[in-house]
């Protein structure tokens, strides 16, 4: 199963079954007595099988996903795994063993590219690289930071009108910095970013990684 795909399969499944508790919020408005009962009840059954259920779909994925660490990494960005949806094998639990990790395929076979331009041409820059993927760390807004440097990061798609962005802990020295790569700015999508910076990370960070996804 191609990575991008599972993972979208798990973020619509996810979407679908909690679909339901908007409508039966706005249900509450437009029907009463026993209508509105049945309504909710059927639209709560609905989602509390997907609640329950989600976790066959994830680990249905997992076992037939060429490349689980980032397939994970992304999820747990997304907020749509919890470490009880996964059952663990020996080798998810071992972590993942970065000489075995092939960045060339990688790329290939999810059809990713190391560099990104920027968006906008409101923005402040109109040309050039916005952002890169080197193996020894990532380039944004010019400066270079480290792998190993690079402690955790997260997506935040909250605000309305927005694609959303990636905040990045890095740690050089005792001194620690967030950095902000801003998807209204690059040309890139949050899967490709996210599955660029689990596999890079965990291929050249050295393991002390917690963007990542492994059991504790």
């Amino acid at each position: 199963m191609k990575l991008k795909t599972a993972i979208r399969l798990v973020e619509t499944y996810y979407t679908v079954f909690t679909l339901p508790f908007a409508i039966a919020i706005i249900a509450c408005f437009l029907f009463r007595g026993w209508t509105l009962a049945i309504l909710v009840i059927c639209l709560l059954a609905f989602s509390l099988i997907g609640f329950f259920t989600k976790h066959l779909l994830v680990n249905y994925c997992l076992r037939r996903c060429a490349y689980p660490y980032e397939f994970l990494s992304v999820l747990k960005q997304l907020e749509l795994v919890q470490e009880a949806d996964i059952s663990w094998s020996e080798d998810l639990i071992d972590g993942p063993d970065p000489s075995r990790m092939l960045t060339q395929q990688f790329l290939a076979d999810n059809k990713l590219a190391t560099e990104a331009g920027f968006r906008s041409i409101n923005w402040h820059r109109q040309d050039g690289t916005a952002l890169s993927f080197r193996e020894n760390g990532l380039v944004l807004d010019d400066q270079l930071y480290t792998w190993p440097g690079i402690q955790q990061w997260g997506y935040d798609g909250d605000e309305e009108d927005s694609r959303g962005k990636i905040d990045i802990v890095y740690k050089k020295g005792d001194a620690g910095i967030t950095l902000t790569a801003s998807l209204d700015h690059i040309r890139i999508n949050r899967l490709d970013f996210l599955l660029l910076l689990a596999h890079f990370k965990a291929r050249y960070g050295n393991h002390h990684t917690t963007g990542v996804y492994q059991p504790r």
